[in-house]
């Protein structure tokens, strides 16, 4: 069996949903991957010259030998009307080869990632086994203007011309049923494989309360700066590529540290009195399914969140302690920092949350077990 996934994400960074989901299928079914990194799919803005100054890279991540990636170069204007054609004809041309060679082995699926015109054209100009949108954000909710206008549709074209779409939250899910796909609910997890061991409360006395991932403009610096202001005594640290700075002062004991590999974050996060996921509420969040709620969880660390996307389904859930307004900050922080899950409550939601699990469960690719 083979795979060609087109990923929203390159495959040397964080390892995320993407990542799994490729590793799963080669575990599963011996077959081997094309992956397709992203490339531009909307008009540059002033803030990407920002992010050409940031590393997005994970160097900790090899290339086994099941997979091949490829990286399309693109000019950015694709959603304007030529901006397809041109990019093709400058750079496309040569996948075609290669979609072509790869797919001579049978059976060959194809998962989209994020939708993208170069996406669209592969699906319609080839005969795959089976063709899935796993989709995992309201990617057009990221865009403005005639850059959302073109990755909405992008979004309904792909929807609507594979076999299955797998949603990665409730919102997403109910998004694609309105559109009348076959889709399934397929929820985020974590490796629990390749999680650290989680430190004791004797272990870990450390009273620091941390976020480890991306900061953008969802990001709520208002949240983390009154988490910080009903800690004075302990640190607040925020680790990850900064798109998106505070508009104001933030208090002294907030420290701002940059990008880790994925392990040394994971091992980061073992030493969090609780773990903060300070999201604001809208469109883009709406669709969102945390991953770092599942690591904090089966590291033994309890979250503190604000209310958003699936996050505000699991108010009553053991370790969760969900911000409705800044007022119940200070009683939830006292909370989270109280509070110590058993082991066997870690061991239960590691086994249950496990992404071999997870995507065992969504009978994936049935047609070929």
């Amino acid at each position: 069996m083979r795979l060609i996934y087109f990923s929203p994400i390159k495959w040397k960074s964080f390892a995320q949903r993407s990542h799994e989901f490729v590793r799963w299928f080669h575990n599963k079914f011996e077959g081997e991957v094309l992956w397709i990194d992203p490339y531009p799919t909307r008009l540059p803005a002033l803030k990407d010259f920002n992010r050409l100054n940031m590393a997005e890279v994970d160097s900790s991540v090899e290339n086994p030998g099941w997979i091949q990636v490829y990286t399309p170069r693109a000019l950015p204007f694709e959603p304007l009307m030529m901006g397809t054609w041109i990019n093709y004809f400058l750079f496309w041309r040569k996948l075609d080869g290669i979609v072509g060679k790869f797919i001579l082995e049978t059976p060959c699926f194809l998962c989209i990632g994020k939708p993208s015109a170069l996406a669209i054209k592969i699906l319609a100009g080839n005969t795959f086994s089976g063709t899935y949108y796993d989709a995992m954000d309201h990617f057009a909710a990221f865009y403005k203007g005639l850059s959302y206008r073109a990755m909405a549709s992008k979004d309904r074209n792909v929807a609507k011309h594979v076999d299955t779409v797998i949603a990665s939250s409730s919102f997403l899910f109910q998004h694609f049923k309105n559109l009348g796909c076959d889709v399934r609910l397929v929820r985020n997890a974590c490796s629990s494989a390749r999680l650290p061991h989680r430190k004791t409360p004797l272990q870990n006395e450390s009273s620091t309360i941390g976020y480890v991932g991306t900061i953008g403009d969802w990001f709520d610096w208002e949240f983390v700066t009154e988490v910080a202001n009903t800690i004075t005594d302990a640190n607040v640290e925020i680790i990850g590529p900064l798109y998106c700075k505070p508009a104001n002062s933030l208090p002294a004991n907030v420290k701002i540290l940059p990008p880790m590999c994925h392990s040394d974050a994971l091992r980061r996060m073992t030493s969090f009195k609780a773990g903060l996921i300070p999201f604001k509420s809208s469109l883009l969040t709406s669709s969102v399914d945390p991953i770092k709620y599942y690591e904090y969880r089966a590291l033994g660390v309890p979250v503190i969140s604000t209310v958003f996307g699936e996050m505000a389904k699991r108010k009553s859930e053991h370790g969760v302690f969900l911000a409705e307004n800044l007022c119940d900050i200070g009683s939830l922080v006292e909370q989270a920092i109280a509070y110590t899950p058993k082991d066997i409550e870690v061991e239960t939601f590691r086994a249950e949350n496990d992404w071999k699990v997870r995507f065992n469960n969504a009978d994936i690719f049935e047609q070929c077990t």
